[in-house]
């Protein structure tokens, strides 16, 4: 939060009142606080897009990641069982050029 800026239960310390939570939440919902920032999030929704949308093109950038990952090692075991090569030396240390 910037300093000057309206602190409740429902930006700072919590809601106890549960009992009269709907009539807090009405009050909240009709605070000048709370519609300057829903303009404020629904405008950086518009200008960088939605959290949803982040995740999705994060999860998809991900998804090409691995798929071309496994489309190198599938690469890699067939070029091997052309050859007729075993899938490793004798010798089990990471980085071995015997390897």
């Amino acid at each position: 939060m910037r300093s000057g800026e309206e602190m409740n239960a429902f930006t700072g310390e919590g809601f106890r009142d549960w009992k009269n939570s709907k009539t807090r939440i009405e009050y909240h919902e009709n605070s000048d606080f709370h519609k300057t920032n829903v303009i404020h999030f629904k405008a950086r929704a518009v200008v960088h897009g939605s959290v949803d949308q982040r995740l999705i093109k994060q999860l998809d950038e991900e998804i090409v990641y691995w798929k071309k990952n496994l489309h190198r090692v599938i690469a890699n075991i067939k070029s091997l069982a052309k050859r007729g090569l075993p899938f490793r030396g004798n010798l089990e240390r990471i980085g071995d050029p015997h390897n």
